[in-house]
C-alpha cells in the first residue's frame, strides 16, 4: 500500500509576487508492484493537472532505478527498482515530461543527474523527481542510497553519520528543486 509521509503545500515568493509552489512527497517502504507505480503515476497526473495553471512552459523529470548496490550482499540486493524506474519513465514520457533517466548511479552519477535537472528547469515549469532503490532514515531523516554505498560496519551514531556521508539526502533534493524556481516540484521515494 502506498504510504503519504508527507503531502504539503509551500507558498514561496519569486520576484515580489506570491507563486504558489507545491510539493508532494511520497514515500514508500517497500519496493512497487506494477498497480503501485500506477497509482503514484495516477497521482502525480492528478496533482500536475489540478495544481499547475496554463502557463507552465514545461515539464522536466528524473528517475533513478537503483537494484545493483556493490557493497551490499546478495540478499540486499533488489528486483524490481529498475522495472518501476523504467515504468515510470515511459509513463512520464507519455504526460509531455522530459525525462533524464539513470540506473545504478553511484554517488556521483547520482548527484551529476540532480544537477542536470535543476539546470533544465526554469520559473513555472514542474519537476519532478523519482527515486527507487535502497534508502535509510537516520534521526528523523531520510537518505537515499547511491549504488556505491558503503556495507554497514556497526550500529550507532557514528556509523549512521558515516552513511549519511556517503548516501544523498532527501532534503538536498528539496532544496535542488525549490532553488530551481519550478512552480511545482514533486519528489516520490520509492525507497525500502
Amino acid at each position: 500500500a502506498i504510504i503519504f509521509a508527507m503531502l504539503s503545500v509551500i507558498v514561496a515568493e519569486f520576484l515580489g509576487a506570491n507563486i504558489g509552489m507545491g510539493f508532494l512527497i511520497v514515500n514508500q517502504s517497500s519496493q512497487m508492484d506494477a498497480p503501485g507505480v500506477f497509482a503514484n503515476v495516477l497521482i502525480l497526473s492528478a496533482v500536475v493537472t489540478l495544481s499547475v495553471p496554463a502557463f507552465a512552459q514545461k515539464r522536466v523529470a528524473l528517475v533513478v532505478g537503483n537494484n545493483s548496490y556493490a557493497n551490499l550482499p546478495a540478499d540486499r540486493q533488489l528486483q524490481n527498482a529498475v522495472n518501476d524506474a523504467r515504468l515510470m519513465r515511459g509513463t512520464l514520457e507519455k504526460l509531455g515530461f522530459e525525462v533524464l533517466y539513470g540506473e545504478n548511479l553511484d554517488r556521483r552519477n547520482l548527484i551529476d543527474k540532480l544537477f542536470d535537472l535543476t539546470a533544465r528547469i526554469g520559473q513555472n515549469d514542474i519537476a519532478l523527481f523519482f527515486f527507487a532503490g535502497h534508502g535509510v532514515s537516520f534521526s528523523g531523516a531520510n537518505y537515499l542510497l547511491p549504488t556505491d554505498v558503503p556495507a554497514p560496519r556497526a550500529t550507532g551514531r557514528s556509523e549512521e553519520g558515516r552513511l549519511a556521508e556517503q548516501a544523498l539526502a532527501e532534503t538536498v533534493v528539496i532544496e535542488r528543486l525549490t532553488g530551481s524556481g519550478a512552480r511545482v516540484a514533486v519528489v516520490v521515494l520509492d525507497a525500502c
